[in-house]
């Protein structure tokens, strides 16, 4: 690995002053789990390395004015064991819970979970499913983008500016009486980087019938996506062994049309079956319920 500068701002002005665009070969610094390693593979190179760490602003979980905000360099495991996050998104905590080993989630963070574009992000997935919408800054300022349109790249990539920061990711509250989930299937039990993973958030009328629902899948496709048409077919029903049977069909002829001729399509459009039925007996059977 090259000799590199490295500079830690204590501030967010700091830190995209270090970032501006005559800093070229200037990286952002967070957890370090992925761009070390493409640095020292030569995946990625760079002259100086500003490590955002010790910003207190991106560090910040709280909920203000009826969203949740969750800070670009909170780990894994801060949002595993957040008392906010437990009691209001279960199935973020779950998924968060479930990131590589110890070590990573106390190092990893979900700004770089977002940055680094992975088809299996876990913690992606249920923030897809949340609407979520990424808060950004530069020297050229400041923008708000839904997590959707930064994730409408290519595999591996995502829509920011060389020279922007992920500050924060936010997200409406959910309404009382919202349950949630998350379900993975890796390639085995521990460290395992998902093959298909789940999010669903889901709210239930006294009479049984589905009020409200998101469903968001992972390495299923470039990036994490919602399966709205499936949304749809649950949403003002209730969830019957027989409509929940006709969800995992559909669920696997989306997976079936987004992957089309890929080596994992027979094997993923089957097993996708499995991860979301757990997703939807563990939200709506078992979930934690949000009170009011």
């Amino acid at each position: 690995m090259r000799s590199l500068e490295y500079r830690r701002p204590v501030s967010v002005e700091q830190a995209i002053e270090l970032l501006a665009p005559e800093n070229r070969r200037a990286k952002v610094l967070a957890g370090g789990t992925d761009l070390v390693i493409a640095l020292r593979d030569e995946a990625v190179r760079a002259d100086m390395l500003v490590d955002v760490k010790g910003i207190p602003q991106l560090r910040q979980v709280r909920e203000e004015n009826g969203s949740i905000v969750v800070g670009a360099v909170v780990t894994f495991a801060e949002i595993a064991a957040h008392p906010l996050l437990l009691a209001r998104v279960a199935a973020l905590s779950q998924a968060a819970s479930q990131v590589g080993s110890p070590q990573i989630r106390n190092a990893g963070t979900v700004g770089g979970n977002i940055a680094n574009g992975s088809p299996a992000a876990d913690v992606v997935v249920p923030l897809v499913a949340l609407d979520a919408s990424v808060f950004l800054a530069s020297v050229r300022g400041s923008r708000v983008a839904p997590l959707a349109d930064i994730l409408q790249a290519r595999p591996g990539e995502v829509n920011i500016g060389r020279d922007e920061l992920i500050v924060q990711v936010a997200f409406a509250a959910p309404a009382p009486g919202t349950t949630s989930a998350f379900a993975k299937l890796g390639r085995r039990n521990a460290l395992s980087i998902a093959r298909l993973s789940c999010a669903v958030f889901g709210r239930v009328a006294e009479d049984g019938t589905v009020q409200q629902i998101a469903l968001a899948v992972g390495a299923a496709g470039p990036h994490p996506f919602r399966m709205r048409a499936v949304e749809s077919m649950v949403a003002g029903s209730r969830l019957t062994p027989q409509l929940e049977q006709e969800v995992l069909e559909a669920c696997s002829a989306e997976i079936a049309r987004v992957l089309g001729s890929r080596a994992s399509m027979p094997y993923k459009r089957e097993a996708i079956k499995g991860v979301v039925w757990e997703a939807l007996e563990n939200c709506f059977s078992g979930g934690q319920r949000v009170g009011g």
